[in-house]
C-alpha cells in the first residue's frame, strides 16, 4: 500500500500526543495508531428487528479493515424503526431523526479525524441519514444498508408487516377471527433487514447502491446469512483501496449518479418517502434537485420491477433475480455508465456481469409493467408547489377520481373514523397540518389508514390527500407532500368537509373544485397553529424547508 496521509497528521504535535495517550487508554496499540483510522458506524440496537442483527455485520467490517491495513474505530447510532411510534404523538420524530443522525455522524467523524467510513445501517430514515453524512464529509465511504427481511410463512402464504396490517383491516370488518389474527401477529416479523417489498427502507437501500455507495449486491441482499456478512468483510477491505486511491464521495455521488439513482427509483416503483431523502442527500452533496426533475425522468423511465407494493414479489425475490445491478443493466440505455462506484469500477464495468435471472420479477425495458415510472408529480390549486403520488400502486379505476372531502387534523382521528366505518366509498380523506413545519416532523400520517383500506376492501374506493407522508408499504390513491403545507397557509388549510376534490393522475392535477375567491376568503380568515416552544423540534420547526425541497434543514 502506498503511503496515505492521515487526517490526524494535520494536528499539532501536542495535539497528537494528547490524542494518542487517550487512544492507548482505550485499548489501541502503538502499531494501530500508525495506521489510517476508519470509522465504523454501527446502527445496532435492541430497538427493532432490523437493527438487532447489525453487530455481526459490523464485526466482519472491522475484520476486513484490519486485514487490509487499517484501524477500525467503531461507534454507535442506533437505527430506529418508523413503525414503533405509529398512532402516537411521538411519530413526529422520525424525519427529524434523519437530520439528527446525519449531524451526529458528521460530528463524530470530524472530532475523531477519521480517514474514511464504513457505515452499517438499516431502515427508513437511518439509511438516508448515513448517505447525507457521507455526502457532507466527502471522505471515502461505503454503506451497508442492512439487507432485506425475509417473509414469514403463514399457512403456506408469505406474511410480513404489511400483510399483517391488511389482516388487521380484515379483522375490523369480521373478515377473520381474533384468534386467526393473533396467530398472524405472532409470526409476521421474521429476522433482520428492511421490511419486505420496496418500502422506504428497501427503497433507500436500492438508491444507495444505485448512487454507487455500496458494493454491488448490497442494496437487496438478504438481511441475514453469509452473503451480507461477506459484503461486510469485503466492504472493510475495499474502503482501504478507496482511501489509497483518494476516491471520496464527491467523486462518486455526482449529478450523473443522482440521475441514475432517480431512474432506478422510478423503475422499481420506490417509496414516496425516498423522494424527500434523495433530495436531501443531493442537498448535502451540494447539488440541486427539484420535483420537475423527478417528473421529467418519470415520464420516460418505465416501471420494470414486479415487486410489492406495486407488484407480486418481495425484495428478496428481486435480489435472487439479480438485484439492483440487473435492474440497472436493463436500464443501461438510459443511464450514465461512466460514473464511478464504491468498488472502484465504473457502473458500465459492473453491469457487464449483471444478468437478470428472473423475468417474472425484472421485466424487459421494451416490455415494462408500465410505460412511466412509479412516481408522478401533481400540481393544481390545492398544491401549487407540487404533490406526489405513487402511480404504480394506484388501482386503475382510481387514476381519475372525484369525491367529497372528509377533513381531519391528525392521523388518529382519521384512522378512528375509518375503523368506526364513518368513512365511506367515494370519500377523499384529507389529513392536514402534517407537513414538515406543521407537525413538526412530517410523520407518516396515512400509513395505518391506507393499509386498513386494503383489508376493509376500500382501497379502490377511497382516496387520501395530505401534506404529510405515508409508509412505502402503502398502495392506493394517496396524494402526499402537498406544498405549501397547511401550517404555512397552503390551500390545504382551506379545505372543509364535503368540499369536492378532483384528482387526475394522468393529467398531473389535483384540484379543489371551489371558486378561487372562496378559497382566498377562507385563507384570509386562517390563523397559523402555535409553534413548538422547546427542545429540538422547536429548532427543527424554524429551519425545516417545505416538502418540495426535501424537507431539509436550511437557514434560508
Amino acid at each position: 500500500m502506498q503511503k496515505i496521509k492521515r487526517r490526524v497528521e494535520t494536528l499539532t504535535e501536542y495535539g497528537r500526543v494528547s490524542r494518542e495517550a487517550l487512544m492507548k487508554g482505550a485499548g489501541f496499540s502503538r502499531e494501530q495508531l500508525k495506521r489510517p483510522f476508519i470509522g465504523v458506524v454501527n446502527g445496532y440496537g435492541e430497538l427493532s428487528p432490523g437493527a438487532n442483527y447489525l453487530n455481526e455485520i459490523a464485526n466482519h467490517v472491522k475484520t476486513g479493515i484490519a486485514a487490509a491495513g487499517g484501524t477500525p474505530v467503531e461507534f454507535f447510532v442506533s437505527a430506529t424503526c418508523v413503525s414503533m411510534p405509529h398512532g402516537g404523538e411521538n411519530y413526529r420524530w422520525t424525519l427529524p431523526y434523519r437530520d439528527i443522525t446525519a449531524a451526529y455522524i458528521e460530528a463524530v467523524a470530524e472530532i475523531n479525524y477519521f480517514d474514511a467510513l464504513v457505515m452499517v445501517t438499516v431502515c427508513d430514515d437511518a439509511i438516508p441519514a448515513n448517505c447525507m453524512a457521507a455526502a457532507r464529509l466527502g471522505l471515502p465511504a461505503i454503506i451497508i444498508p442492512g439487507g432485506s427481511m425475509a417473509a414469514a410463512d403463514y399457512e403456506c402464504r408469505p406474511m410480513d408487516w404489511t400483510h399483517m396490517i391488511h389482516k388487521y383491516g380484515e379483522l375490523q370488518v369480521n373478515g377473520i377471527t381474533p384468534e386467526e389474527f393473533a396467530e398472524i401477529h405472532d409470526c409476521a416479523i421474521c429476522g433482520g433487514g428492511n421490511c419486505c417489498g420496496v418500502a422506504t427502507g428497501n427503497t433507500g437501500a436500492i438508491i444507495t447502491e444505485a448512487l454507487g455507495l455500496t458494493l454491488p449486491g448490497a442494496g437487496t441482499v438478504h438481511g441475514q446469512g453469509q452473503e451480507i456478512l461477506d459484503i461486510g468483510r469485503r466492504s472493510g477491505e475495499q474502503i482501504m483501496k478507496l482511501l489509497e486511491q483518494g476516491l471520496g464521495t464527491a467523486q462518486i455521488i455526482t449529478e450523473k449518479a443522482f440521475e441514475n439513482a432517480i431512474r432506478v427509483y422510478l423503475a422499481v416503483g420506490g417509496s414516496t418517502n425516498s423522494l424527500l431523502h434523495i433530495m436531501a442527500i443531493a442537498h448535502d452533496a451540494g447539488l440541486d434537485l427539484d420535483l420537475e426533475t423527478f417528473d421529467r425522468l418519470g415520464r420516460v423511465t418505465p416501471h420494470i420491477t414486479n415487486v410489492a407494493p406495486a407488484g407480486e414479489y418481495n425484495t428478496s425475490d428481486l435480489h435472487d433475480a439479480g438485484g439492483v445491478q440487473a435492474v440497472m443493466k436493463e436500464l443501461a440505455p438510459l443511464l450514465h455508465l461512466d460514473v464511478l462506484t464504491a468498488n472502484g469500477l465504473t457502473l458500465g464495468e459492473n453491469l457487464a456481469r449483471a444478468p437478470a435471472r428472473d423475468r417474472r420479477v425484472i421485466w424487459p425495458l421494451d416490455r415494462p409493467l408500465e410505460p412511466e415510472g412509479g412516481i408522478a408529480v401533481l400540481k393544481g390549486n390545492l398544491a401549487p408547489n407540487g404533490a406526489i403520488v405513487k402511480q404504480a400502486a394506484v388501482p386503475k379505476n382510481m387514476l381519475k377520481f372525484r369525491g367529497p372531502a372528509r377533513v381531519f387534523n391528525n392521523e388518529v382521528a382519521a384512522t378512528t373514523a375509518l375503523v368506526d366505518q364513518k368513512i365511506q366509498a367515494g370519500d377523499v380523506v384529507v389529513i392536514n397540518y402534517q407537513g414538515p413545519k406543521g407537525d413538526p416532523g412530517m410523520r407518516q400520517t396515512g400509513t395505518i389508514l391506507a393499509n386498513l383500506l386494503v383489508g376493509m376492501n376500500l382501497i379502490d374506493k377511497v382516496a387520501l390527500v395530505t401534506d404529510g407522508r405515508t409508509s412505502g408499504t402503502c398502495e392506493g390513491l394517496l396524494v402526499l407532500h402537498l406544498a405549501p403545507e397547511a401550517a404555512v397557509g397552503g390551500p390545504l388549510a382551506a379545505v372543509q368537509d364535503e368540499d369536492p376534490i378532483e384528482i387526475d393522475v394522468a393529467a398531473r392535477r389535483i384540484t379543489l373544485l371551489l371558486p378561487e375567491d372562496q378559497i382566498k376568503s377562507r385563507l384570509d380568515a386562517w390563523s397559523p397553529p402555535k409553534p413548538v416552544k422547546k427542545g429540538f423540534l422547536s429548532i427543527y420547526q424554524k429551519l425545516v424547508q417545505q416538502a418540495e425541497k426535501g424537507a431539509v434543514l436550511d437557514v434560508e
